[in-house]
């Protein structure tokens, strides 16, 4: 893969902050993570180099944007490359993805605006 390529098929600044912002947060899903270990990708140098870049979302300027802030925490777990390995198995995975379900309803929940009395 070249994220070179990729990234030079970007027509504009502005489509290329929108889709890095979605792709950096995507990183917030573990079975999007197992998927892209399945698929070899951690393996490619040229990709463990994109993610180092995308750490510019953590600046001021950019965190701003940031939605779903969990992919900044796995971006920083992305570093390890026991995980790397490790994001590759399901159980793992649902583990991961069961840990934020919890965290999330223990925080609150979905909390829905219009409640039926």
């Amino acid at each position: 893969m070249d994220s070179k390529w990729l990234l030079s098929r970007v027509p504009d600044e502005k489509g290329r902050f929108e889709i890095e912002l979605e792709f950096v947060q995507m990183l917030s899903n573990p079975w999007y993570l197992n998927f892209l270990a399945q698929h070899k990708y951690f393996e490619d140098e040229s990709f463990l180099q994109y993610l180092e870049y995308l750490e510019y979302w953590r600046e001021p300027e950019y965190v701003k944007f940031i939605i779903y802030p969990t992919c900044l925490h796995m971006l920083t777990l992305l570093k390890n490359p026991q995980f790397r390995i490790d994001i590759s198995r399901a159980d793992l995975s649902k583990q991961v993805n069961d840990e934020m379900y919890f965290e999330w309803l223990a925080k609150g929940g979905y909390q829905n605006p219009n409640p039926i009395p």
